[in-house]
C-alpha cells in the first residue's frame, strides 16, 4: 500500500505495507495504507505455508496466483528509501509480525512511530517527542490477510531481485488512473513501487526474523491523548 497519493489500486486491497503515507502524514496514512496499503478483513489469515528456500521463495503455488500476495506471511523488518512529495529520499522502517497481524512503521525525523494491529482494529500514532500516542480505527477497510491474494485487475510483469529478494513486478491503474508499478516477493511483501512511471519506494534493507509483542507496544512511560478531528 506512493509519495505523492493516498490512493488505493481501483478495486482492489491495497498492500500493507508501506509507502509514503508515512510522509503524507498521519491523515494520509489512515486513509490509505499505504499505498499503501489498505483493508477490510475478511477471515481467517492463511499463513501456513511452505517452506522456505531462498528468501521471498515459496515456489509453485504462490507463483501461479493470477494476483499477488500484498500482505507479508512471514515476520519481517524491512528498511526502505521512501520518495517524499518534493522529491527527497528518506528512510522507512517496516516491520510485520504475521500471527497477529501487527506492524510497526518508523519515520526518522518526524518523530512520529506508527502502530497498527488488524486484528483489534486498532492504529497508535506515537510520537517520541511529546512521549504521548494517540489510538484510532486502523484503517484496515481494504486489507488482504496473509496468504490471501489482491482484489482488483493486475498484470503480471518481470522477476526481479531488491535487496537480495526475489520479487515479481505487477501493475494496477488507481483511482487517480495513475498506473502504478510494485515489485512483490512470493512472501506478499512489498520490495518497491513506483507510480506514473516514478520511483517512490525501494527496500535497501531485509531481514526475516521474529518480531516479538514488544515491538508493538507503546513505549512505558508515555500517556495517551485524544486525536484531534480535523475539519473538512
Amino acid at each position: 500500500m506512493n509519495s505523492v497519493s493516498c490512493r488505493a489500486p481501483r478495486n482492489g486491497r491495497a498492500p500493507i505495507v508501506f509507502s509514503a503515507p508515512a510522509f503524507r502524514r498521519v491523515a494520509c496514512l489512515r486513509s490509505a495504507p499505504v499505498l499503501s496499503l489498505l483493508f477490510l478483513l475478511s477471515g481467517a489469515a492463511t499463513t501456513a505455508a511452505a517452506a522456505h528456500g531462498e528468501p521471498g521463495d515459496e515456489g509453485a503455488a504462490t507463483a501461479s496466483l493470477p494476483t499477488p500476495l500484498v500482505t507479508p506471511l512471514a515476520d519481517i523488518d524491512v528498511t526502505y528509501e521512501v520518495r517524499t512529495p518534493d522529491g527527497q529520499s528518506a528512510s522507512q522502517r517496516m516491520r510485520w509480525n504475521a500471527a497477529h497481524w501487527r506492524q510497526r512503521l518508523d519515520v526518522p525525523g518526524s518523530g512520529l512511530v506508527m502502530l497498527t494491529d488488524y486484528q483489534a482494529h486498532r492504529l497508535s500514532v506515537v510520537d517520541l517527542r511529546s512521549k504521548t500516542f494517540t489510538v484510532s480505527g486502523a484503517p484496515d477497510t481494504r486489507f488482504a490477510p496473509p496468504g490471501q491474494a489482491a482484489d482488483g485487475v493486475w498484470q503480471k510483469g518481470a522477476d526481479d531481485r531488491v535487496a537480495g529478494v526475489p520479487c515479481t513486478h505487477w501493475t494496477s491503474t488507481d483511482t487517480d488512473g495513475q498506473e502504478g508499478d510494485f515489485c512483490y516477493s512470493r512472501t506478499g511483501v512489498l520490495l518497491s513501487a513506483s507510480r506514473g512511471g516514478v520511483p517512490t519506494l525501494r527496500a535497501t534493507a531485509y531481514a526475516e526474523t521474529p518480531q516479538g509483542p514488544s515491538v508493538f507496544q507503546e513505549p512505558s512511560g508515555f500517556h495517551e491523548v485524544k486525536a484531534v478531528r480535523l475539519k473538512p
